[in-house]
């Protein structure tokens, strides 16, 4: 994983520049258009909105923790996919859910993550093996819905 960190205000022009971040968007309700976000330090929102990834490196990142199991310990990992009922199925970082995906019910963990005109979705789909990475760079996008769509077409198949 060589392109994923954590963006700090020094180091977030030679990011800009090597990365090629795209810009982002943010729906404007009143004159319904997109309008680009203004730069923002996103240290600023720490771990939770200034992490940066490719989709390689994320799906890397699954490998090694959902099929590799090189990461975690098996304790834990069953710390990781502990959820808790009265936290709407949330436990140490992800939601672990059962769900009805058209000829079968599936169970999945998924992190999402929003910040301003970003919109992302991780979900790993267990007894299929099926990592599905969606990176947007607007607001626009209801990733939750396109994350059901993509694994209803992948298990009708």
């Amino acid at each position: 994983m060589n392109n994923s960190g954590l963006i700090t205000n020094s180091n977030y022009e030679n990011l800009k520049l090597e990365m090629s971040f795209p810009k982002s968007y943010s729906w404007d309700k009143d004159a319904e258009v997109l309008n680009e976000d203004e730069q923002v330090y996103t240290q600023n929102f720490f771990a939770g909105g200034g992490r940066y990834s490719t989709t390689a490196d994320l799906a890397k990142f699954s490998d090694a923790l959902f099929l590799d199991k090189s990461l975690l310990s098996e304790l834990s990992m069953a710390s990781l996919l502990q959820t808790y009922p009265d936290k709407n199925q949330y436990g140490y970082g992800l939601w672990v859910r059962f769900h009805d995906r058209g000829k079968q019910i599936i169970k999945a963990a998924h992190r999402p993550g929003r910040n301003m005109g970003i919109n992302t979705m991780f979900t790993y789909v267990f007894d299929h093996d099926i990592s599905i990475i969606i990176l947007s760079n607007t607001d626009r996008i209801s990733v939750d819905s396109l994350s059901a769509f993509i694994q209803k077409q992948i298990l009708e198949q």
